[in-house]
């Protein structure tokens, strides 16, 4: 009797064994499927974030352009539609720095948009100056105040700056590239 109420006992709990240990295993894919989930929408955010900054960045450097292009314009024409061009977009460049300042604080990913920031106030300082000089009728004052080396030295950390920040964004695909194969795998 000894051996068939052993018998009994093993065979009646064995099913709540294999329930507890399956129940057990299923939570645990569960967590790690729910983890693997969040772990990709927080990566695909991030990306859209990068998509986001570099596109940021290429308005930057194109509105830097444009800048740059009304204020030498405006000196060496004298003609004030220039400058008119170039407070329309100076507006324009501010608050786009503004916004790749918080979304580079955002990601982590460095300060380089803060220094470019730093270097616009420093231009714009410069340029300010110039068309003040331009209202004067000193063409040839301002256009020393754009040319000079100090002009040419904050414009080179602003570039700077703006290419450290694309250097960035030409190594992400290749982060991008493995997580999408993890992602489909």
């Amino acid at each position: 009797m000894n051996a068939k109420a052993r018998t009994f006992r093993f065979v009646s709990s064995y099913p709540t064994y294999s329930l507890i240990l399956v129940f057990a295993l299923t939570i645990s894919i569960l967590m790690f499927l729910l983890f693997y989930v969040w772990d990709t929408y927080r990566n695909y955010r991030d990306t859209q974030e990068y998509f986001h900054l570099t596109e940021l960045t290429g308005n930057i450097s194109n509105l830097d352009d444009m800048l740059t292009m009304a204020a030498k314009m405006a000196v060496s024409s004298g003609d004030l539609k220039w400058e008119n061009r170039y407070r329309n977009y100076e507006i324009e460049l501010d608050n786009a720095i503004d916004e790749a300042v918080v979304v580079e604080a955002k990601l982590s990913i460095g300060k380089s948009m803060s220094k470019v920031d730093e270097s616009n106030r420093k231009l714009c300082e410069i340029t300010n100056r110039a068309f003040k000089l331009i209202h004067a009728g000193q063409l040839d004052a301002a256009s020393y105040l754009l040319n000079n080396e100090e002009y040419e030295s904050h414009k080179k950390r602003y570039r700077n700056g703006v290419d450290c920040r694309c250097n960035l964004f030409n190594s992400v695909p290749v982060f991008l590239l493995v997580g999408l194969v993890f992602f489909i795998i």
